[in-house]
């Protein structure tokens, strides 16, 4: 190995007049002692196998190590085989320039990405990166992590689907993002981890329900039908402002769904038609909660509106069920769910198969006292793939 290390790096060092880390190189792959039992073993011994990636002179890979911008950039663009102009790299220069050349030329790097490039590669970096190599588009910045988990390159970092959108990237993580994006070039498709898209979705456009929601809103687009812009609502008085933070769709089913961490255990929660004592616990249901995350601005006259500190919302669209049913437990429409008390959380279950007059509604509105208000769709549907009785 050693001999097929320093032979890979004379040819490296004098074809590029730099200095390559001594962390990477390109040798033929061996197996390396330090992967027993790690998850990334079958990418990285894959990778090696390909010749673009290898380990160190110790006979290790050090997968838990940290990579640099530049050291991920320079694994993409040999992975997916990225002409580099080695002749043009300037005498003394940064080793790592052709490839920053090349992943610009090929737009997988754009000068208003980062800067910095011996500075540790972050996981929303990376999830950038990787979704312009595999042929992704997105719309802002906060949409390359959605595209990216949706796609399957990145998955979560737990059983809840946690981004680390700030955390480093590791040797095995990159190599093993490395590989799905050469499978989705390749015309495969990845498993997302749909913890992950969850998350993901939230936090390009601050709700999930596209992806938690598909009964309702499979058959809509989320650039059509959710606009951020709709969060902040005022009352023409002058008197009250308020401000959604986040729409956050929760299946009811999934006790590993993030959303849970917005409420009190499921175990504990309940939704009634009557009172307290007439209630239901919410764990018995094919249902999803819907929870609005919200603030207010200012509330310029508490006669004229609710002190409470938050924004109401409700759903509209939903044909009336029987109200008997509703009485003995049978969950057949939207309605709130508590804790402890009545309305003490602002959240709504809403059954998964809902009868509706095609067209599923969700509203936000000021606490008006006493008759009339002000209130704006924030999604509108009207063809949701749901039964309709």
């Amino acid at each position: 190995m050693k001999r097929n290390f320093l032979k890979w790096s004379l040819a490296i060092t004098v074809a590029l007049a730099g200095t390559i880390p001594a962390s990477i190189s390109f040798a033929a792959g061996v197996s390396f002692h330090d992967l027993y039992g790690h998850w990334s073993k079958a990418a990285v011994e894959l990778a090696v196998s390909k010749g673009y990636v290898d380990g160190y002179e110790d006979g290790t890979f050090r997968p838990d190590g940290t990579l640099t911008r530049a050291e991920f950039t320079k694994l993409v663009v040999t992975a997916l085989k990225v002409p580099v102009d080695a002749a043009g790299t300037v005498s003394g220069g940064a080793w790592y320039q052709p490839y920053v050349s090349a992943a610009t030329t090929q737009g997988f790097y754009k000068t208003a990405d980062f800067t910095g490039w011996d500075q540790p590669m972050t996981r929303l970096e990376m999830s950038r990166m990787a979704s312009r190599a595999a042929g992704l588009q997105a719309e802002n910045e906060n949409q390359w992590m959605y595209q990216a988990t949706k796609a399957g390159l990145i998955q979560g970092v737990d059983d809840t689907g946690s981004l680390g959108v700030e955390g480093t990237t590791t040797r095995a993580q990159s190599v093993t993002i490395i590989e799905r994006i050469l499978q989705v070039k390749a015309g495969q498709s990845l498993q997302a981890d749909k913890h992950a898209v969850n998350r993901a979705e939230l936090l390009w456009h601050q709700t999930n329900i596209f992806t938690v929601m598909p009964e309702f809103f499979s058959k809509v687009s989320s650039t059509d039908y959710w606009s951020t812009d709709k969060l902040t609502l005022a009352t023409p008085d002058g008197l009250w402002k308020g401000t959604v933070e986040q729409l956050v769709a929760i299946n009811v089913n999934d006790l590993q769904d993030p959303g849970w961490a917005l409420l009190p255990p499921r175990d504990e929660l309940r939704w009634t038609g009557r009172n307290v004592k007439d209630s239901f616990p919410v764990k018995d249901y094919s249902s999803y909660i819907l929870v609005l995350v919200s603030h207010v601005d200012y509330n310029k006259d508490t006669s004229a509106y609710a002190s409470r500190n938050e924004v109401n919302f409700s759903t509209a669209g939903t044909k009336q069920g029987d109200s008997m049913q509703m009485l003995k437990g049978k969950l057949i429409e939207p309605i709130r769910v508590f804790h402890q008390k009545l309305n003490d959380l602002n959240a709504i279950i809403i059954p998964k198969q809902l009868p509706t007059n095609n067209y599923f509604g969700i509203k936000i509105s000021a606490p008006k006292i006493g008759i009339g208000g002000t209130e704006r769709v924030l999604i509108d549907s009207w063809a949701p793939s749901i039964i309709n009785p």
